[in-house]
């Protein structure tokens, strides 16, 4: 317990629950029940995980649409980030396993974690597994500025892109407007002559970087290397 409140920042209530969130099912054998060790808590966690994230995120940018975010979210709660976010936590440590510690699979730690946040979340409520997940994740293992760089120019990335596969991409002026005194760009994005996304901007630059962003968001890469 006083290495779980090292982790958390807190003496548990329950102790049973985070038995069960660091009780791996190899541990048990085969005739254990669901609620003997962590998937359950792993399953609730992961939940709880992707709705404070998507919370945080939807405060801290509030220009960016649902792709951009979801993109983001996904990148923050990936098995690979949880995985390292649990071994310097020391989450690993604890896990109660048989297996051998040395060959122990990376998601493991990360599974414990999310089990561990369902744990917080059935003991202690939903405020104070917010707190845990921003005190002990976002503040110490997330870097704020290089999350809102995630992805921001398009326009460079697309062009790198067709520089890369010899592809012909260009912008052109679609048409230009006014609405309130201000001038507004309607641009075209188009790929070996064929026009593949619109945008409109207060500035030629900006709806080219819309314009790119809403390719990129599109799947159109993907499909783009299964076709050749």
């Amino acid at each position: 317990m006083a290495r779980l409140k090292k982790i958390t920042g807190f003496f548990p209530s329950h102790t049973s629950l985070y038995r069960t969130a660091f009780t791996h099912r190899s541990a048990l054998g085969n005739h254990s029940k669901p609620n003997e060790y962590n998937d359950r808590l792993e399953y609730l966690g992961d939940s709880v995980l992707g709705l404070v994230i998507a919370e945080f995120l939807y405060e801290q940018f509030p220009d960016e649409d649902e792709g951009t975010l979801t993109k983001i979210k996904s990148s923050m709660v990936s098995r690979k980030t949880l995985n390292g976010i649990a071994e310097a936590l020391g989450v690993k440590d604890l896990v109660s396993a048989k297996i051998n510690t040395e060959n122990f699979p990376s998601s493991v730690g990360g599974n414990a974690l999310e089990a561990l946040i369902g744990a917080i979340y059935v003991d202690m409520g939903l405020e104070t597994t917010r707190k845990f997940i921003h005190q002990k994740m976002l503040i110490p293992f997330y870097n704020l500025e290089e999350i809102k760089s995630v992805d921001q120019n398009f326009k460079s990335k697309l062009i790198e892109w067709s520089q890369k596969n010899k592809v012909r991409v260009s912008f052109r002026v679609l048409e230009e407007s006014l609405e309130d005194h201000n001038k507004l760009f309607r641009i075209g994005l188009f790929v070996q002559e064929e026009m593949k996304e619109e945008a409109i901007g207060k500035s030629k630059k900006e709806a080219e970087q819309s314009a790119a962003k809403k390719l990129f968001l599109s799947g159109f890469f993907d499909t783009w290397q299964n076709s050749l």
